[in-house]
């Protein structure tokens, strides 16, 4: 049994969403239910860093942004509007 969290479990009514050391895959997944623009991660490593933070659950394109500020992550835009992150080319 785990201590639960009642911010994070919570946080959605407020239009919020909490993260606490999870992977980006993870938070990505949480995002990709609220958003139209959906999110993927372009390799496993990219999916394997740890987040948290608390994040507008419809400003995906803040969270994204915060990402490549951050981690120096690199998001492309695709014509469907899905967004990939991944890592800037060497």
């Amino acid at each position: 049994v785990l201590p639960a969290d009642p911010e994070a479990e919570t946080a959605w009514r407020t239009g919020r969403l909490v993260f606490r050391d999870e992977t980006l895959e993870t938070v990505i997944a949480e995002f990709n239910r609220y958003t139209n623009e959906p999110l993927r991660v372009s390799d496993a490593e990219v999916a394997d860093l740890r987040i948290s933070g608390s994040f507008q659950y419809d400003g995906a394109g803040a969270f994204v942004a915060a990402l490549e500020q951050a981690f120096g992550l690199v998001v492309e835009q695709g014509t469907d509007g899905e967004r990939t992150i991944g890592r800037a080319p060497a």
